[in-house]
C-alpha cells in the first residue's frame, strides 16, 4: 500500500488536551524518514515498520518520534502549498530556492531558544533549550511544536517564491511580511486537521476571541 502512517503532536507537549494523532502521508517515505525533497541529519536512521508505517510514541522512543514528528510537519506543509499552486493553476512541482535538491532538517540541532530556515546552509535547524536557562528545568525541543516547524517551513517556501526578499534589499517590512507568511503557513496547516479545527471550537466554546491553544 502506497504511503505511510506517522505519528505527531497536534501542536505541541505542552497542550496535553489533544495530545498526539496519527496523520497518513501519501507520497513514498523512505527510511529515515526522509524523501526526495527532505533529508534529516543528526538523528538516528529510524526505520519503519512491515507496513511501512512510523508508528512510534514520545515517551517510548523519544528520538524517533522526534524525527518522525519533524519530517511529517515538513512534508505537510510542503504537499498543502504546492496543492494550493496546482488549485491556481500553477506548477505544482514547487521546488526549494536552490532546486530540486532535497532540504536537510536538524530536528535537535543543538543547545539553543531558536529555530531558523537557512537557505546558505540548505537546511532548517531546530533548536533545544532549558527554559530561561535553568539548567534544572527540562529541556524544551522546538522541533517538537507543530507551529515552529511549519512557521519555519514557511519561510523556506517564500524564499523560494520570492527570493529577493532575502537579499542585500532586505528592510524591516519585508521581514515582518516573512514573519507573517511564516505565521499564516502554520496557521492554515493546522486547520488542516479536522479533529484540531474541532478540539478549537470545543475549547472556546466557540468563540475564537476566547484564549486557547489556537495562536491568536
Amino acid at each position: 500500500m502506497a504511503g505511510s502512517r506517522v505519528n505527531i503532536w497536534k501542536q505541541d507537549p505542552s497542550v496535553v488536551s489533544i495530545g498526539i494523532r496519527s496523520s497518513y502521508i501519501s507520497t513514498e517515505v523512505q527510511n529515515g524518514p526522509s524523501d526526495k525533497d527532505i533529508v534529516l541529519q543528526g538523528m538516528p536512521n529510524v526505520v519503519a515498520n512491515a507496513n511501512n508505517d512510523f508508528l512510534f510514541l514520545p515517551e517510548e522512543n523519544p528520538l524517533e518520534f522526534d524525527a518522525v514528528h519533524t519530517f511529517a510537519i515538513v512534508r505537510q506543509v510542503l504537499t498543502m502549498l504546492r496543492r494550493a499552486r496546482n488549485r491556481m493553476q500553477r506548477s505544482q512541482n514547487f521546488n526549494w530556492f536552490w532546486g530540486p535538491e532535497p532540504i536537510q532538517v536538524f530536528p535537535r540541532a543543538g543547545l539553543d531558544a531558536n529555530a531558523y530556515y537557512s537557505r546558505y546552509e540548505k537546511a532548517l535547524r531546530f533548536f533545544y533549550f532549558h527554559p530561561g536557562g535553568n539548567e534544572s528545568t527540562p529541556l524544551i525541543y522546538s522541533c517538537r511544536s507543530f507551529d515552529i516547524v511549519a512557521h519555519e517551513v514557511g519561510h523556506a517556501a517564500l524564499d523560494s517564491l520570492k527570493p529577493e526578499w532575502l537579499s542585500s534589499s532586505w528592510h524591516p517590512q519585508t521581514g515582518g511580511l516573512h514573519e507573517s507568511f511564516g505565521d499564516l503557513t502554520a496557521i492554515f496547516t493546522m486547520l488542516a486537521q479536522m479533529d484540531v479545527c474541532e478540539a478549537i471550537v470545543v475549547e472556546s466554546k466557540a468563540d475564537l476571541h476566547t484564549k486557547s491553544f489556537f495562536p491568536a
